[in-house]
């Protein structure tokens, strides 16, 4: 088991030391990358500045939309307010003439028991009636 481990060791330690080290970077190597990640940075910020544009506009037409849809139930409100004034006056006056009709049928009503009530009286009777009272009949 000894032997092993000693392998083992001995492989690893080997794999280790065989690498080569690396090897210092020209400057214009080391500018070069620096060119292309400020270039990728650009690029980034450049696409993170269309999508703020995009949803800029987009917030914008919904604004629009939310001030168009306001107005509009504004003035839904208006005239539902109008129509419930109008119902409430055709209301008020249906009472007011409901009133009158019962008045006149009344007084209708009272008459024609009274021309019932004189025929009555007149037939069964046989009771003269002033000229008036025959007028009215």
């Amino acid at each position: 088991m000894k032997k092993f481990f000693c392998i083992l060791i001995a492989v690893f330690s080997l794999s280790v030391f065989a690498q080569e080290p690396s090897q210092p970077r020209s400057s214009s190597v080391i500018l070069q990358e620096l060119r292309d990640n400020i270039q990728m940075m650009k690029d980034k910020i450049s696409e993170k500045d269309f999508f703020i544009a995009s949803n800029i506009a987009t917030i914008e037409n919904l604004q629009q939309e939310n001030i168009k849809i306001t107005e509009d139930l504004e003035a839904s409100i208006e005239r539902e307010a109008e129509d419930k004034e109008t119902i409430i006056q055709q209301n008020n006056q249906l009472k007011l003439q409901r009133k009158q009709l019962i008045i006149l049928s009344s007084i209708l009503g009272f008459f024609v028991l009274l021309h019932i009530g004189i025929l009555f009286l007149k037939i069964k009777w046989n009771i003269k009636l002033p000229y008036l009272l025959n007028t009215l009949l």
